[in-house]
């Protein structure tokens, strides 16, 4: 009985690259006579490999074509074949072979085939059973086409990356422009802003100064205006007291006009004397209206008016000496009494003119007091106002030196952005020319 074992149905698409003959080679048992092994060369000629399997088709090792016409051609090979111990048994002519699961890669089959340092083929199981034999020709060429793909892949790599180095090389030249455009940008506006913070500091500093000056002669003013409403009480005060001065001639003045009315009715010549009290009634009109016109004109108007109140109390002493001094001459001044009256008339009159004038200076000293009370209250809020001003002056100082040593940091930054753009510019150029070497 010929021990040839017949190919067994393939089990699963492990391998879709193998050919179909490929797929159901030729196989012997391990207990098949050689004989018959020379049959199977004998028959196919181009069969240069025969697996060798066990009962259960795994692989034992392989007949190779040239150990058996190595044979054929000694001159004792047909006397050793037909001795039935050394031609009935196919264990002297089974060689190792290098064995490999089939679901392995080609690359992975071809260092396997390399590591066991195959020559003839190999011998591919799945599940540990034989499927497959390659030959040494076909391992080749699967080689040869695997490299020629991974050339492919590599040309195909290498394309892929000469466009993206050109479009690298293009992005970073940009990129590049963009960044030395905007290290000088940066330098620019931060040499601009470092000279406006300059100029900006040194005109809030001057700007402080001055505000610091204004506020000291706010505070003066201020001062002023306060000693002004305090001058003007004092005026508004005597003002009054030189009314109720006058209040008080006025009083005298009706009390004379009565004593002289009861002259003309007791006396009948004072012409002498009468002449005298016409002269003193005629000076203190001059007097009284003298006082009217220092009031006017000086603003302080209390010594004014205290000068006109002892100068009618003088008088009023004289008339009263003249009129004990008439008492002896009654009757030599009935004459005279008509002209006194009329004098004393005009005397009411012209401090009754005084009284007016007196009342609108007072009402003029009051309105003018409290218009300095205000101006001196809204010259301390403006002296408030230019504290905070200056406080305010002088932050913005600081705030522009602040920002002047930030730009002139960022025109160093710049400068380092600059430099370092340039450095990138070159590092990225040796590197485009290093990947275009490779």
């Amino acid at each position: 009985m010929v021990a040839f074992a017949s190919p067994p149905a393939p089990m699963r698409d492990s391998a879709p690259w193998l050919t179909p003959d490929e797929r159901r080679p030729q196989r012997v048992r391990h207990d098949a006579p050689f004989g018959e092994v020379i049959e199977l060369f004998r028959s196919q000629p181009d069969m240069r490999v025969l697996p060798v399997v066990d009962i259960d088709e795994r692989p034992v090792g392989a007949v190779f074509d040239r150990d058996v016409r190595q044979l054929l051609l000694n001159p004792y090979g047909h006397a050793l074949l037909r001795n039935p111990s050394f031609g009935g048994s196919l264990g002297a002519f089974v060689m190792p072979m290098p064995v490999a699961d089939a679901s392995h890669s080609v690359p992975r089959l071809i260092d396997i085939y390399r590591t066991a340092q195959g020559s003839e083929g190999m011998i591919l199981t799945e599940g540990g059973k034989l499927i497959a034999v390659l030959t040494n020709r076909r391992l080749v060429n699967l080689a040869a086409e695997h490299e020629v793909a991974r050339a492919r892949r590599q040309l195909e790599r290498s394309q892929r990356i000469a466009v993206a180095t050109a479009t690298f090389e293009r992005h970073v030249e940009t990129l590049l422009a963009d960044m030395t455009e905007l290290a000088r940008t940066v330098h620019e506006n931060a040499a601009t802003t470092a000279e406006r913070s300059i100029r900006t500091g040194a005109h809030a500093g001057a700007v402080a100064a001055a505000i610091t000056q204004g506020s000291a002669h706010l505070a003066a003013i201020e001062d002023q205006g306060r000693g002004l409403v305090a001058s003007l009480g004092q005026v508004r005060r005597s003002t009054g007291d030189a009314r109720a001065l006058v209040d008080t001639t006025v009083s005298l003045v009706a009390d004379g006009s009565r004593r002289t009315d009861d002259l003309a009715r007791s006396v009948a010549s004072v012409d002498h004397v009468i002449a005298l009290i016409g002269d003193i009634a005629t000076k203190v009109s001059l007097l009284a209206l003298n006082a009217g016109i220092e009031a006017a004109r000086s603003g302080d108007a209390g010594r004014g008016f205290a000068v006109v109140a002892n100068e009618i109390k003088l008088l009023s002493h004289q008339t009263s000496a003249a009129a004990t001094r008439v008492v002896g001459h009654v009757a030599d001044i009935g004459e005279a009494v008509g002209e006194v009256r009329l004098a004393h008339q005009a005397v009411e009159a012209a401090i009754t003119r005084i009284d007016q004038r007196s009342e609108a200076i007072e009402s003029a000293v009051a309105e003018q007091e409290s218009l300095t009370h205000s101006i001196a209250a809204n010259v301390a809020e403006a002296a408030q106002a230019a504290s905070g001003v200056e406080q305010d002056a002088s932050a913005i100082a600081t705030n522009a030196r602040t920002a002047s040593d930030r730009a002139q940091a960022m025109c160093v930054t710049a400068e380092r952005l600059h430099v370092s753009a340039e450095a990138v510019a070159r590092e990225t150029k040796e590197l485009i020319d290093q990947m275009r070497a490779i």
